[in-house]
């Protein structure tokens, strides 16, 4: 009799936990998951552009999601609950970035990680060299962008400027368009802050094809920022100098920089 029950309470448990298995994967696939308070809720997406297959990419500490080359180097997380949620990007011998990502209910959030190595590798221009004047006399030609001369951006739809020790970045295409990096959580603006420095800034420029990425030199260091400020501001240092090291854009992948009397051609 006993066995009988047992036997039929056991069966009924396994009946229920694979239809309740089933039910959560059909509610998966068209976008719901079950949250904290064990309601079901629509979901949204994350999608991590900008990789390749080295990169890993964690959500809520978990590592996550499967690179895509096909979609353009990318990686997209699936039935993300709504809220706010940490993400971290990594990428060996490479400063980790790191973002809070506030994800919407059938809405894709994305996020634009940039990688600057951890030992950034240098090849010193000896003045024997034949491109050692040429490339001096394009860092001692480098003019800080101020309110007077902004740099404008190859689409020309975004320029940056130093004014008052500050770093400005201003949107100039249609308001339409207008990248989700110009928005708070509240608000969007053209014109945006995206640092206010306690030190002189020497140097500013965009990081390589990038126009949401931006860098610096201030005091000793070359730094490279984001201009988005949601949640956690990326701000990670490309190399350390021996004084005030100044720089130049050499080629897409390269900068030229002059410190402390050495010059070299620097490695992003």
């Amino acid at each position: 009799m006993f066995s009988w029950i047992y036997k039929s309470a056991l069966g009924i448990g396994l009946f229920v936990f694979v239809v309740s298995s089933l039910a959560i994967l059909s509610a998966q696939a068209i976008g719901f998951r079950i949250d904290k308070n064990f309601s079901l809720v629509r979901t949204g997406i994350i999608s991590v552009i900008n990789l390749d297959s080295e990169v890993k990419v964690f959500l809520d500490n978990r590592r996550t999601g499967t690179f895509s080359e096909a979609a353009g180097g990318s990686i997209v997380i699936k039935n993300v609950l709504p809220g706010t949620h940490s993400l971290l990007v990594s990428k060996e011998g490479y400063w980790p970035w790191i973002k809070e990502v506030k994800v919407q209910k059938k809405e894709t959030s994305t996020a634009y990680p940039f990688f600057i190595l951890k030992n950034t590798n240098g090849i010193v221009i000896l003045k024997e060299d034949e491109e050692y004047t040429s490339i001096k006399e394009s860092i001692e030609s480098e003019v800080l962008p101020e309110k007077g001369n902004k740099l404008i951006s190859a689409s020309g739809t975004h320029v940056i400027w130093v004014e008052e020790n500050t770093i400005m970045a201003e949107w100039l295409g249609e308001e339409d368009a207008l990248p989700f990096y110009f928005c708070s959580y509240t608000e969007c603006t053209r014109t945006v802050e995206v640092l206010a420095s306690l030190t002189a800034i020497r140097n500013l420029t965009f990081y390589k094809e990038r126009e949401d990425v931006l860098i610096f030199s201030s005091q000793n260091g070359l730094f490279a920022i984001e201009i988005d400020a949601q949640g956690i501001q990326n701000f990670q240092h490309i190399y350390k100098g021996a004084a005030s090291p100044d720089f130049s854009i050499y080629d897409d992948q390269t900068l030229s920089v002059y410190d402390a009397g050495s010059l070299f051609l620097l490695l992003l």
